[in-house]
C-alpha cells in the first residue's frame, strides 16, 4: 500500500510539472429583460488589466504534497473576456454599444484561482475584482464600485488546469450579473449616456 502510494504521488508530481493551458469563458448574456430607457443610452466598456502580480497565469498546479509547481495559462484574454461579457449583457439589457456615449472602465485586480488541500479531496477556488468607474464627459468619476466575486470546483482529487478553469468561469458568471445589475451604475450610465464624444482616457497598467 505505501508503495503504491509513493508512486500515485510521484505520477501526480510528474503532471504537475507541466504547463497547462485552459479557455476562461464567459459564454452567453444571461441577461432576460430590457432596462426602460437603456436604448436612448449609449455605452463604452474599457477594460484594463489592473493586476500587479501573476499576470503570465490565472493559476498554478500543486503536486500531491501541496506545492506548488507548473502554470496554468489561459488561452484567452481574460481582461478582454470580462470587457466582452459586461458589453453583452449590458447589449441584452438594450443599451446602445458605440464610443460616444457612458464611458464604462473596468479595472481587473485580480483573476486567480487557487487549490485547497483536504483530507480526502480539495477544493479549486477562484477569486475575481474589478474596480469599475463611470467617468463624466471631463474625465471626472461619476461612479465607483469594488466588485468581488468567488467561484468554486469542490471536491477535486487533482489540482490541474482543468478543475482551476471550472472556478475561474464560475467567478466570472457570478461577478457580471453583480455588475451589470446594480442600479447605481444603471442610473451613473443612464445620466452619462449621450452623443458627445468623450476625452481620450489612458488605461493603467
Amino acid at each position: 500500500m505505501r508503495i503504491f502510494a509513493l508512486a500515485l504521488i510521484s505520477l501526480l508530481s510528474g503532471c504537475a510539472l507541466t504547463t497547462d493551458y485552459v479557455d476562461v469563458s464567459y459564454g452567453e448574456a444571461r441577461t432576460q429583460q430590457t432596462v426602460p430607457g437603456a436604448s436612448v443610452t449609449v455605452v463604452h466598456v474599457d477594460a484594463v488589466d489592473g493586476r500587479t502580480d501573476r499576470r503570465d497565469r490565472v493559476s498554478s498546479k500543486k503536486n500531491g504534497f501541496g506545492t506548488e509547481m507548473a502554470p496554468i495559462i489561459s488561452t484567452t484574454d481574460v481582461v478582454a473576456e470580462t470587457g466582452r461579457a459586461i458589453t453583452a449583457e449590458l447589449a441584452a439589457k438594450g443599451f446602445r454599444i458605440g464610443p460616444d456615449g457612458a464611458r464604462l472602465r473596468v479595472e481587473v485586480i485580480k483573476f486567480y484561482s487557487d487549490f485547497r488541500t483536504g483530507f480526502w479531496a480539495g477544493d479549486a477556488v477562484a477569486e475575481i475584482t474589478l474596480n469599475v468607474q463611470v467617468l463624466t464627459r471631463s474625465g471626472q468619476i461619476a461612479y465607483s464600485r469594488v466588485f468581488t466575486s468567488q467561484g468554486l470546483e469542490p471536491n477535486i482529487q487533482l489540482m490541474l488546469g482543468h478543475n482551476a478553469q471550472a472556478a475561474l468561469n464560475d467567478a466570472l458568471r457570478k461577478v457580471v450579473p453583480q455588475l451589470v445589475d446594480d442600479p447605481g451604475l444603471i442610473a451613473a450610465l443612464m445620466a452619462q449616456g449621450g452623443a458627445a464624444p468623450y476625452p481620450s482616457i489612458q488605461p493603467t497598467s
